[in-house]
């Protein structure tokens, strides 16, 4: 199970780059990066209601085969989760709402 975003590991070497003599875990700790899992309603629920505000988008994704743009979604369920969203739970959840996935 990830400990921290892919987002979170730049900012810790970004701070080890600029002489932050802390270790890891340590700077973890301090500034509370440690990534919380959000409970599965929670990543239906903002997919959902990025999906239902994007019906456009769906429409391309699911006529045209645009699947491309997912990618977006994912982007908007990550910048809304505020780091505690991981992308590849998120995409999941976007193809199972959109009928994507394989039975």
């Amino acid at each position: 199970m990830e400990e921290i975003t892919g987002r979170t590991a730049k900012q810790l070497l970004a701070k080890k780059f600029h002489g932050d003599t802390r270790d890891i875990e340590t700077i973890i700790k301090d500034e509370n990066l440690r990534l919380v899992h959000l409970p599965e309603d929670e990543y239906v629920a903002m997919a959902r209601e990025l999906l239902d505000s994007n019906p456009v988008m769906v429409a391309q994704i699911k006529e045209k085969g645009q699947t491309g743009k997912l990618g977006f979604f994912v982007g908007q369920m990550m910048r809304e989760g505020k780091g505690n969203v991981v992308a590849l739970k998120a995409e999941q959840t976007l193809k199972e709402l959109l009928g994507l996935t394989e039975s």
